[in-house]
């Protein structure tokens, strides 16, 4: 009985997480629908390139490494998964340098993940001898200090920021780290830097919320509402998405494109 009720707790929590990361990927698409507009199609959304644009592509770019950092732990098979993300991030960059060479995507945020799974391979035991909620903050201070080394300094502009050299943003390998070269372009760049602390954030988090037992409190709370025949039904299509995010996320772009490119080639001929 014990164990049943310990395995429907996992699945409860890992239906939750798959929840919102079907969530996330829906704001995803949308973003990625809106910016073939304006961009590829010529739309005029003016919104789209204010701040509101900005904060919204940070919230989806940082949920999904947080998610992503999250359920690290789950994997069976930790490097073997981080190899396979790591290998579909290059599939995009190929298939983008092919067919859409004006938006090709190069160390894109499938290439960043996969490689923040194989990092945190050799790294995990170090990580984990540090208390979680000290670990949490150092981390989270970490990513919001570098968030804008892509740009050239460390730190926030208006308060206290340093200049780094331009001898660090000079090859393809100080560009995968997150320090790109002058002559670089992607449609969607993740370098490790900052990104792979935001990943650790995630990986933090679950220990905190694992340690506030606030996953026993959620399904504590399931099971008094299935008991007075109150059910909530938590898989759907929005779980769907969550649970198939990877082979979503590959596709989604050329099936969102060509949606649009049929659209437009259809009332051009109205």
């Amino acid at each position: 009985m014990s164990r049943d009720r310990n395995r429907s707790r996992r699945m409860n929590r890992n239906v939750f997480i798959d929840n919102l990361r079907g969530f996330n990927l829906i704001n995803m698409i949308l973003f990625h629908g809106i910016w073939d507009l304006v961009y590829i199609f010529g739309c005029d959304i003016k919104w789209f390139d204010s701040w509101i644009g900005v904060v919204w592509q940070i919230f989806i770019a940082c949920t999904f490494v947080v998610i992503a950092g999250y359920c690290y732990g789950y994997s069976r098979n930790k490097l073997k998964h981080g190899l396979k993300v790591f290998i579909a991030g290059g599939i995009i960059s190929l298939v983008t340098y092919i067919f859409m060479p004006e938006n090709i995507i190069i160390f894109g945020v499938l290439t960043m993940l996969g490689s923040c799974m194989i990092i945190m391979v050799p790294t995990q035991k170090l990580l984990h001898k540090i208390n979680a909620y000290i670990g949490f903050g150092v981390f989270l201070i970490l990513f919001i200090m570098t968030y804008n080394i892509s740009l050239g300094y460390i730190g926030i502009k208006s308060i206290l920021s340093i200049d780094l050299p331009k001898r660090m943003y000079s090859n393809w390998i100080s560009t995968f780290m997150g320090f790109p070269m002058d002559e670089f372009y992607s449609t969607d760049y993740f370098g490790i830097i900052p990104w792979f602390f935001l990943f650790v954030v995630g990986y933090y988090l679950k220990s905190i919320i694992d340690n506030l037992s606030l996953v026993k409190v959620i399904n504590e709370a399931k099971e008094k509402c299935e008991d007075k025949g109150i059910h909530i039904k938590g898989r759907g299509p929005i779980n769907w998405l969550g649970r198939h995010s990877l082979i979503v996320y590959m596709v989604h772009q050329p099936v969102v494109y060509g949606i649009l490119a049929l659209i437009f080639k259809i009332w051009g001929n109205m």
